[in-house]
């Protein structure tokens, strides 16, 4: 049906950091849908921060 392709689920996941990632980085692995400065902000974060690698992070992603 060709109105269930425009339906999107935005869901939010945990994921892990990897040593040495930033926010920006660890957004694209994750295919986030938000900007980098909203990412940092969704984690509490300034948005400078280099991972040390375990950390639980928040990202919004979308999946059909």
């Amino acid at each position: 049906d060709e109105h269930r392709a425009l339906v999107h689920t935005n869901r939010l996941r945990i994921v892990l950091a990897r040593p040495g990632e930033d926010i920006v980085a660890l957004a694209q692995r994750n295919r986030s849908i938000l900007d980098p400065a909203a990412n940092a902000l969704l984690n509490g974060l300034l948005g400078n921060e280099i991972f040390q690698g375990g950390e639980l992070m928040k990202v919004i992603r979308q999946e059909d």
